[in-house]
Protein backbone atom coordinates (compact mmCIF):
# COMPACT_ATOMS: atom_id res chain seq x y z
CA UNK A 1 0.00 0.00 0.00
CA UNK A 2 1.24 3.25 -0.36
CA UNK A 3 1.28 5.44 2.60
CA UNK A 4 3.55 8.42 1.10
CA UNK A 5 0.71 10.91 0.24
CA UNK A 6 2.99 13.51 -1.63
CA UNK A 7 1.52 12.13 -5.12
CA UNK A 8 -2.47 12.52 -3.98
CA UNK A 9 -1.54 16.10 -2.61
CA UNK A 10 -0.33 17.55 -6.03
CA UNK A 11 -2.99 15.83 -7.66
CA UNK A 12 -5.55 17.64 -5.59
CA UNK A 13 -3.66 20.85 -4.83
CA UNK A 14 -5.30 24.12 -6.06
CA UNK A 15 -8.80 22.01 -7.62
CA UNK A 16 -12.15 22.43 -7.05
CA UNK A 17 -13.41 19.56 -5.22
CA UNK A 18 -16.73 17.83 -5.10
CA UNK A 19 -17.46 14.96 -2.41
CA UNK A 20 -20.44 12.89 -2.57
CA UNK A 21 -22.03 11.39 0.52
CA UNK A 22 -24.41 8.73 0.02
CA UNK A 23 -27.54 9.73 1.56
CA UNK A 24 -30.54 9.32 0.19
CA UNK A 25 -31.43 12.83 -0.38
CA UNK A 26 -28.83 13.34 -2.74
CA UNK A 27 -31.19 11.72 -5.89
CA UNK A 28 -33.82 14.46 -4.63
CA UNK A 29 -32.86 16.99 -7.29
CA UNK A 30 -30.62 16.71 -10.72
CA UNK A 31 -27.27 18.05 -10.72
CA UNK A 32 -24.23 19.59 -12.54
CA UNK A 33 -21.37 17.19 -10.60
CA UNK A 34 -18.92 16.76 -13.24
CA UNK A 35 -18.56 19.98 -13.68
CA UNK A 36 -15.99 19.86 -10.83
CA UNK A 37 -12.54 19.43 -11.24
CA UNK A 38 -12.38 16.38 -8.56
CA UNK A 39 -15.06 14.09 -8.22
CA UNK A 40 -14.60 12.07 -4.70
CA UNK A 41 -16.80 9.18 -3.70
CA UNK A 42 -17.53 6.69 -0.99
CA UNK A 43 -17.90 3.12 -0.60
CA UNK A 44 -20.80 2.21 -3.05
CA UNK A 45 -21.66 5.12 -4.23
CA UNK A 46 -21.20 4.19 -7.62
CA UNK A 47 -23.16 6.85 -10.03
CA UNK A 48 -24.25 3.83 -12.89
CA UNK A 49 -28.33 5.06 -13.48
CA UNK A 50 -27.84 8.45 -10.97
CA UNK A 51 -26.20 10.41 -13.39
CA UNK A 52 -28.62 13.74 -13.50
CA UNK A 53 -28.09 13.47 -9.97
CA UNK A 54 -24.98 12.97 -9.14
CA UNK A 55 -22.65 12.90 -12.15
CA UNK A 56 -20.81 10.16 -13.85
CA UNK A 57 -17.21 10.75 -13.51
CA UNK A 58 -15.42 9.45 -10.20
CA UNK A 59 -11.40 10.55 -9.29
CA UNK A 60 -10.99 9.14 -6.31
CA UNK A 61 -13.00 6.63 -4.04
CA UNK A 62 -12.82 7.23 -0.20
CA UNK A 63 -12.99 3.18 0.84
CA UNK A 64 -13.83 1.47 3.80
CA UNK A 65 -15.64 -1.47 2.85
CA UNK A 66 -14.63 -4.59 0.82
CA UNK A 67 -15.83 -4.77 -2.42
CA UNK A 68 -15.28 -7.24 -5.15
CA UNK A 69 -12.51 -6.13 -7.83
CA UNK A 70 -15.65 -5.60 -10.26
CA UNK A 71 -17.12 -3.27 -7.86
CA UNK A 72 -14.14 -1.25 -7.71
CA UNK A 73 -13.82 -1.71 -11.70
CA UNK A 74 -16.99 0.02 -11.70
CA UNK A 75 -16.01 3.12 -10.29
CA UNK A 76 -13.38 4.07 -12.80
CA UNK A 77 -11.47 5.79 -10.29
CA UNK A 78 -8.04 7.51 -11.00
CA UNK A 79 -7.27 6.66 -6.96
CA UNK A 80 -8.12 4.72 -4.40
CA UNK A 81 -8.38 5.75 -1.26
CA UNK A 82 -8.28 3.33 2.16
CA UNK A 83 -9.20 4.84 5.27
CA UNK A 84 -9.70 2.81 8.26
CA UNK A 85 -7.08 0.60 9.86
CA UNK A 86 -8.79 -2.79 9.11
CA UNK A 87 -6.57 -3.61 6.40
CA UNK A 88 -7.62 -7.01 5.73
CA UNK A 89 -10.52 -5.86 4.00
CA UNK A 90 -8.38 -3.80 0.96
CA UNK A 91 -8.68 -7.04 -1.96
CA UNK A 92 -5.72 -8.35 -3.14
CA UNK A 93 -5.31 -7.20 -6.24
CA UNK A 94 -5.34 -3.02 -5.23
CA UNK A 95 -2.99 -4.05 -2.16
CA UNK A 96 0.06 -2.25 -4.10
CA UNK A 97 -1.67 0.85 -5.55
CA UNK A 98 -3.89 2.02 -2.84
CA UNK A 99 -3.26 4.61 -0.63
CA UNK A 100 -3.69 4.40 2.68
CA UNK A 101 -5.07 7.17 4.88
CA UNK A 102 -2.53 7.55 7.64
CA UNK A 103 -4.12 5.35 10.51
CA UNK A 104 -3.58 7.95 13.34
CA UNK A 105 -5.77 9.87 11.40
CA UNK A 106 -8.45 7.52 12.02
CA UNK A 107 -7.76 7.06 15.56
CA UNK A 108 -7.79 11.11 16.35
CA UNK A 109 -11.35 11.16 14.96
CA UNK A 110 -12.07 7.73 16.58
CA UNK A 111 -11.22 8.94 19.97
CA UNK A 112 -14.11 11.91 19.19
CA UNK A 113 -17.23 9.26 19.35
CA UNK A 114 -18.21 7.39 21.83
CA UNK A 115 -16.97 3.75 22.86
CA UNK A 116 -17.51 1.32 20.50
CA UNK A 117 -18.68 3.91 18.09
CA UNK A 118 -17.05 4.40 14.34
CA UNK A 119 -16.39 7.64 12.41
CA UNK A 120 -18.10 7.31 9.21
CA UNK A 121 -15.83 7.20 5.90
CA UNK A 122 -17.66 10.47 4.59
CA UNK A 123 -16.52 12.37 8.18
CA UNK A 124 -12.78 10.59 7.46
CA UNK A 125 -13.22 11.78 3.70
CA UNK A 126 -13.74 15.34 5.10
CA UNK A 127 -10.90 15.15 7.63
CA UNK A 128 -8.64 14.01 4.84
CA UNK A 129 -9.14 16.66 2.22
CA UNK A 130 -9.31 19.15 5.20
CA UNK A 131 -6.42 18.16 7.03
CA UNK A 132 -4.05 16.81 3.98
CA UNK A 133 -5.26 19.16 0.88
CA UNK A 134 -4.47 22.39 -0.04
CA UNK A 135 -7.66 22.75 -2.36
CA UNK A 136 -9.16 25.82 -4.18
CA UNK A 137 -12.90 25.28 -3.46
CA UNK A 138 -14.54 22.03 -1.60
CA UNK A 139 -18.01 21.90 -2.21
CA UNK A 140 -19.37 18.69 -0.08
CA UNK A 141 -23.12 16.76 -1.03
CA UNK A 142 -24.91 13.83 -0.02
CA UNK A 143 -24.47 14.42 3.77
CA UNK A 144 -27.55 14.31 6.39
CA UNK A 145 -26.58 12.34 8.96
CA UNK A 146 -27.87 9.12 8.17
CA UNK A 147 -31.71 10.88 8.23
CA UNK A 148 -32.39 9.13 4.75
CA UNK A 149 -30.00 6.84 4.72
CA UNK A 150 -27.83 5.78 1.81
CA UNK A 151 -29.60 5.62 -1.51
CA UNK A 152 -27.50 1.92 -2.34
CA UNK A 153 -28.92 0.03 1.17
CA UNK A 154 -30.75 1.47 4.42
CA UNK A 155 -28.51 2.95 6.89
CA UNK A 156 -30.80 5.03 7.83
CA UNK A 157 -31.31 3.02 11.73
CA UNK A 158 -27.26 1.82 11.75
CA UNK A 159 -26.21 1.84 14.87
CA UNK A 160 -22.24 2.02 14.77
CA UNK A 161 -21.59 5.65 13.22
CA UNK A 162 -23.39 7.87 15.83
CA UNK A 163 -25.25 10.47 13.59
CA UNK A 164 -25.90 13.68 16.25
CA UNK A 165 -21.97 13.01 17.20
CA UNK A 166 -20.87 13.18 13.78
CA UNK A 167 -23.06 15.79 12.55
CA UNK A 168 -21.74 18.24 15.34
CA UNK A 169 -17.59 16.91 14.46
CA UNK A 170 -18.02 17.25 10.80
CA UNK A 171 -19.40 20.91 11.75
CA UNK A 172 -16.69 21.89 14.28
CA UNK A 173 -14.55 20.70 11.50
CA UNK A 174 -15.71 23.19 8.59
CA UNK A 175 -16.40 26.18 10.52
CA UNK A 176 -13.17 27.94 10.06
CA UNK A 177 -12.29 26.68 6.32
CA UNK A 178 -14.40 29.49 3.71
CA UNK A 179 -13.42 27.63 0.72
CA UNK A 180 -16.01 24.74 1.56
CA UNK A 181 -19.75 24.87 1.02
CA UNK A 182 -22.39 22.43 1.95
CA UNK A 183 -25.34 21.16 0.28
CA UNK A 184 -27.88 19.21 2.03
CA UNK A 185 -30.95 18.94 0.47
Amino acid sequence: MITDLTEIKNYLKDKQICLLGNARSILNSPKDIDKYEIVCRMNRGNPKGREQYIGSKTDILFSSTRMSNNEFLRFNTKYVIWMVKALKRVPIYLEKSIILSPANDWQEMKDKYPEKKLPSTGCLAINFLLKHIEFKSLTIYGFDFFKSGTWYHNLKHQNWHPAETEEQIIKEMLKNHKNVEVIIE
